[in-house]
């Protein structure tokens, strides 16, 4: 297909959580100039290098900017006829309000959305990992499946979208999940062969169950944060490596069922028939139970956590650095710019993402370390 039609000025990929988005935004980042010669403009953000590699990202707009960042696209790219930005969070943002979209309806700017679904019990279970691995997660999944309501929020994102004039597009990922990029050019009416592949086979992979109980145990002792050298490492430096299909109970599978149905029955009035949810059948994850305790891990895990985790330790000449600080403290000597430095340095060293510091009113008394 060619671009054209009636697209809008702005189409917002807004995920959601756990239906490819890393992948299509790795896709996207790599395909910036087949992009540009459709017609369509994906403007650079900060991520844009690591997803060209085939890293975990956000896309190429911050949730919470919308407005803003559209804005900022029109004065760098004065030529562009339409702006393309993804962003999987985008979905409970706009589900929290659609002010920003009807800000710039009211200004004249079309706006559309593309949005893919996932099957519910596929998702749930991996919406499960996906919050063990960044979201600091420590509970079993059982309290994830008790409390998962995705079909009824989607519901309400598209009855709320469609009350604002926005149009939105849905593509079922369980349904291209062998190659969600060839739906998404359908789509966007481009060529389907527009979006190069990414470097690596598997974008954002998910957690392998010994990879699962060490982020779970990681988040109990250490707190949300710790992916950052653990299952970030683990999923950026071996992105190939298999990971065994997921596994519930008869009982666990009941449940979800009988709590879940009622609410995809409501989704799908308002979904088209051609990407409608499903509820899958048992048999996809019946499979054998591993023995509590049985953690595996190859020598190239192994050896990438070692890394990652040593990494993270203060190394001595900053500790070495730390203590002639406290010493120069006691003694009284006023507090100077590079004890603020060091300080940063080693709140850095021992916490991953550490907040950004702002510069106050008084520089003398600190200072922003960027």
């Amino acid at each position: 297909m060619t671009s054209g039609g009636d697209w809008s000025d702005l189409v917002l990929h807004v995920g959601h959580a756990k239906t490819g988005s890393s992948a299509l935004q790795s896709r996207l980042a790599l395909s910036t100039e087949a992009l540009a010669a459709q017609g369509i403009t994906y403007p650079w953000h900060i991520s844009v290098e690591a997803a060209r590699k085939g890293y975990i990202t956000s896309g190429n707009i911050e949730s919470d900017l919308i407005v803003e960042t559209y804005d900022q696209a029109c004065l760098t790219h004065p030529q562009a006829s339409r702006f393309l930005f993804s962003n999987e969070v985008l979905t409970s943002r706009l589900l929290r309000s659609t002010q920003p979209l009807e800000t710039l309806i009211k200004r004249g700017v079309s706006v559309a959305l593309i949005l893919f679904i996932r099957n519910p019990l596929s998702h749930a279970i991996s919406l499960y990992g996906q919050s063990v691995k960044r979201g600091g997660q420590t509970g079993d999944i059982d309290e994830h499946l008790a409390s998962y309501r995705m079909p009824e929020a989607i519901t309400h994102f598209l009855k709320w979208q469609r009350d604002a004039g926005v149009k939105v597009h849905i593509a079922n990922y369980s349904r291209h999940a062998h190659d969600p990029g060839l739906v998404f050019c359908d789509l966007l009416e481009l060529r389907r062969n527009t979006l190069s592949l990414s470097p690596v086979s598997t974008v954002n992979r998910s957690l392998t169950p010994s990879e699962l109980y060490l982020q779970r145990a990681f988040n109990r002792g250490w707190g949300k944060g710790s992916n950052v050298f653990v299952s970030d490492r683990l999923c950026n430096k071996l992105p190939e490596i298999f990971v065994p299909p997921p596994t519930l109970s008869q009982r666990q599978y009941d449940a979800f069922c009988d709590r879940v149905g009622p609410m995809i029955e409501a989704a799908n009035q308002i979904i088209p028939s051609s990407e409608a949810y499903q509820l899958e059948p048992y048999d996809m994850f019946s499979g054998h139970h591993p023995e509590t305790g049985d953690i595996r891990f190859s020598t190239a895990q192994v050896d990438v956590l070692a890394d990652a985790i040593a990494a993270r330790i203060p190394p001595s000449h900053l500790t070495d650095a730390f203590f002639d600080l406290v010493e120069a403290l006691r003694d009284g000597r006023a507090v100077e710019e590079k004890d603020i430095t060091l300080l940063i340095e080693m709140a850095r060293a021992l916490r991953p993402g550490t907040k950004r510091f702002k510069r106050p009113s008084k520089p003398s008394r600190c200072f922003d370390s960027q």
